[in-house]
């Protein structure tokens, strides 16, 4: 099941993409949202596959949501009245873009090339643990000019950089690749690994303390935050963890 989130201030552009979604047995709209803050508050809870955003939101753009998202876990389509704004939107992420008023065929081609695009990452991911036949309580990570082995129990944490990933290890030393962080998230065993924040997965081993602002501090003295969605979790994860 794909997960959708509407967002777009007029209600019946809202009320169409329903519409029109509600055609397609594997889609669910999880949430529907007009202004940028309620976006970002949905996003964070449900994790949606996909996302159909309108360009002008009351006073801010599609694109100030997009830029919240370093390394987002959903694929966007812009929904816009002005042409001119494609090509941003494209740039800013976005897989794809509808002019109002929507026309279905478009905006089946365009749910079509999302859908697409999401079940190819997960083939992606899927391929690596699969065709993965070397130590598995290692990890390979390539930067410009290396590539090292590391086991898990001295890998800390990972933080999402844009486009990368920074690895930090017990041995006080970074790592920087170029593969986003939902690629680590996939191939990373959740037993030891937990993505706690958009921006960071951790390795549970590495947990000092858990403080009550919604946040923990890890083995080499790092604080890292935890978003609501994910709390509950975690501690799940520790009490089986023993």
């Amino acid at each position: 099941m794909i997960k959708v989130i509407l967002i777009d201030d007029e209600p019946h552009i809202c009320s169409v993409c329903r519409i029109l979604l509600e055609k397609l047995e594997h889609v669910h709209v999880v949430a529907e949202c007009n202004n940028i803050k309620d976006a970002y508050e949905e996003i964070i809870r449900h994790n949606p596959d996909l996302i159909l955003l309108d360009i002008q939101l009351s006073g801010e753009t599609g694109l100030d949501l997009l830029e919240k998202f370093d390394d987002p876990d959903f694929v966007a389509v812009i929904i816009t009245s002005f042409d001119e704004y494609a090509i941003r939107a494209l740039k800013a992420g976005a897989i794809d873009y509808l002019l109002k008023p929507i026309i279905a065929d478009e905006f089946y081609l365009a749910i079509e090339k999302a859908t697409k695009r999401n079940a190819l990452n997960n083939l992606q991911i899927k391929g690596a643990v699969n065709n993965f036949t070397g130590d598995f309580s290692k990890i390979t990570l390539s930067g410009q000019n290396y590539t090292i082995l590391v086991d898990y129990k001295d890998l800390i944490y990972c933080k999402s950089d844009g486009g990368y990933t920074t690895f930090y290890l017990s041995n006080g030393k970074e790592v920087v690749t170029s593969k986003v962080l939902k690629h680590y998230e996939a191939i990373l065993p959740d037993k030891i690994f937990l993505r706690c924040h958009q921006s960071y997965l951790i390795n549970l081993h590495h947990i000092v303390s858990l403080k009550k602002s919604n946040a923990i501090i890890l083995s080499n003295g790092m604080t890292v935050p935890i978003s609501i969605r994910k709390g509950k979790d975690l501690r799940d994860r520790l009490r089986e963890l023993g």
